[in-house]
């Protein structure tokens, strides 16, 4: 759990988590309805405590995935998956909305959250959301891993045509962590032309 406190205390967790989750339904708001004005708190002061929780959520999940059958966010407690899906949907709210203004994150942030794509349930559909509302912002941040990631790979004759380098291998299996970051591959591929932000 992202907080350890006694056994007896499941819904003290659970209210906690509802606690954080409006917060951060708050933070994502007001980086809705004030063009650029919580970017500066967001990059210094609330996106390192929300990377010590996701990096913390992601140890846990390898942790029980090693002597686990279950898989997904089905690992996590319910008030993790709850703190969990409001730490993605707040990126995604707050990257969608004031992307230009962070696009130098993009890179920090999809690393981060990159590995919970791989969840089953809500969890790995919200990161894939959140992946998507970064790449909007740059792809190129992203590009490289998201090939890698989803067996694709880096093509080694870059002056073929587009749809030629972009044309996926044929691997037997795909792990639902490779056919997520394919489809955000072909969602970029889709993207219209970004504009370059300084």
């Amino acid at each position: 759990s992202f907080i350890d406190m006694d056994k007896n205390s499941d819904i003290a967790r659970i209210h906690l988590g509802l606690l954080l989750s409006s917060l951060l339904n708050m933070i994502s708001t007001l980086s809705e309805l004030c063009d650029g004005f919580i970017t500066d708190r967001f990059q210094n002061t609330i996106f390192p405590h929300m990377s010590k929780l996701l990096n913390l959520m992601l140890h846990n999940v390898e942790e029980m995935n090693r002597g686990s059958t279950a898989s997904g966010d089905r690992l996590l407690r319910k008030e993790d998956v709850i703190v969990l899906n409001a730490l993605l949907d707040c990126i995604r709210r707050v990257f969608s909305a004031d992307g230009s203004h962070l696009s130098a994150m993009v890179p920090v942030v999809g690393s981060i959250i990159l590995p919970f794509i791989g969840l089953d349930g809500d969890s790995g559909l919200s990161a894939m959301e959140a992946t998507k509302a970064l790449v909007r912002v740059d792809s190129d941040c992203l590009w490289r891993a998201l090939l890698e990631a989803s067996g694709t790979g880096i093509p080694a004759r870059r002056l073929l045509p587009l749809p030629v380098q972009n044309s996926p291998k044929q691997t037997n299996t795909k792990s639902c962590f490779s056919r997520r970051c394919l489809e955000i591959i072909q969602f970029v591929n889709e993207l219209p032309e970004q504009e370059i932000f300084y």
